[in-house]
């Protein structure tokens, strides 16, 4: 009988093991991946009257190979746009899933980079977040290559991967594979180079165990930027918007501490007013996402500047910061990742500071997620209501997104 009462622990603890471990994380994610998806493909066909010139000039710019071999940047969103194109699909679904698709990824990347840092409900919550912004429901529902910038979030993702990866083959084709992606975004090749020495150690381990793959990737990646290169050498000073940089040195070096000052403003103040993005001059962030990205900075520099998480976050918005300063090609979409980060950073630090003054108290751990994930809920309700009626259904924009697709010429039927 004893044994038997043992026997049924052991059954019941494991049970609970597996279902706290195993399947409420895989029905959590399960849940917030579903509703992304929702978010990314409502309406999209509908829900504005047609295209913007800014996606018109994308599509254009990938419609024929000669257009993207003239104009490589953003080559893997042309190439999966110009698929589509031979596919006879050039509406405004075909157009626009490509950055959906990649969207997806991005929040797969994200949620990915900060369970590796923070708690499962805590990277949830900032899942949710990021996927209901309206900046990010914008240039992921957007023909345009915009949502490439993102992408970089797939750094994070891969240094926190390769931490307790010892399949030193798979990394190596997994981070030639993002180098190859990241260098076809202008002003990324700099991430790049900082991934590159911050991960060194680990990349000469693997290199050195695997020189013949070494050899067989970086040719391939020597030839799959060819396109790349000979476009350069033809346009040399496009050269200057591929590194991040401007047309007009001097003009922008002493805009440089206005710009910078910019970027906070716009994310948590005031924004630029610009019908083609955003309603009015809203501000990037929502009121709750701007309290806990204030929090999240505070918990990085007070409890967890000594940690390599925090410097590489450090480093990496630091850098995308004087980009963005430097008034060149790299946008402040490329922070949305990183912001969300510093969000997910906050809300693990004020559940903390929650636990610490009921350590052991069920109903007070319960009141403390239930309030915050009825706030994340409401937050993520306000940014959907923004994008999909405030926005939407302006004037202004209406009258922006105007521009009808253009049909495929018919099939030639050879009998």
């Amino acid at each position: 009988m004893v044994y038997f009462s043992v026997y049924i622990m052991e059954v019941n603890k494991t049970a609970r093991i597996i279902r706290s471990e195993i399947i409420n994380p895989v029905m959590g994610f399960s849940a917030v991946f579903l509703g992304a998806v929702i978010a990314l493909t409502y309406r999209l066909r509908y829900l504005l009257p047609g295209f913007s010139l800014q996606e018109k000039a994308a599509i254009t710019s990938s419609s024929t190979l000669n257009n993207i071999l003239t104009d490589p940047l953003y080559a893997p969103h042309k190439i999966f746009q110009y698929l589509m194109s031979k596919l006879a699909h050039t509406g405004f679904i075909a157009m626009r899933s490509i950055s959906v698709l990649m969207g997806l990824a991005v929040v797969y990347l994200f949620f990915y980079a900060a369970r590796k840092w923070f708690s499962f409900r805590v990277s949830l919550l900032a899942t949710v977040l990021l996927a209901t912004s309206g900046w990010f429901v914008f240039t992921a529902r957007s023909a345009t290559t915009g949502i490439m910038s993102l992408s970089l979030i797939g750094v994070v993702a891969f240094g926190s991967w390769i931490i307790d990866n010892r399949f030193h083959r798979t990394l190596l084709i997994a981070g030639f594979g993002l180098a190859l992606w990241l260098l076809y975004v202008p002003g990324l090749i700099w991430f790049v180079i900082f991934g590159f020495i911050v991960q060194r150690a680990k990349i000469r381990e693997a290199v050195n165990k695997n020189r013949g793959l070494t050899i067989v990737l970086t040719l391939g990646l020597l030839i799959l930027l060819a396109p790349l290169v000979y476009n350069f050498v033809q346009n040399p000073h496009l050269l200057q918007a591929y590194f991040g940089l401007t047309t007009r040195p001097l003009t922008n070096i002493i805009n440089f501490p206005k710009n910078l000052l910019n970027i906070p403003l716009n994310l948590f103040i005031i924004n630029k007013a610009n019908p083609l993005t955003h309603v009015g001059r809203m501000p990037i962030l929502d009121i709750f996402t701007s309290v806990m990205v204030v929090l999240g900075i505070y918990n990085f520099f007070v409890n967890e500047r000594h940690l390599d998480r925090a410097r590489f976050l450090l480093g990496t918005i630091s850098l995308a910061c004087i980009l963005i300063a430097l008034g060149g090609s790299v946008g402040i979409e490329i922070l949305i990742p990183f912001v969300y980060l510093l969000a997910a950073s906050g809300i693990a630090y004020l559940m903390n500071q929650w636990f610490v003054v009921f350590p052991s108290n069920p109903i007070a751990r319960f009141s403390a997620w239930t309030m915050i994930i009825l706030i994340v809920s409401t937050a993520a309700f306000y940014n959907l209501q923004s994008y999909f009626v405030a926005w939407a259904k302006a004037p202004l924009t209406k009258a922006y997104y105007s521009i009808q697709p253009t049909k495929p010429a018919p099939r030639k039927i050879n009998r």
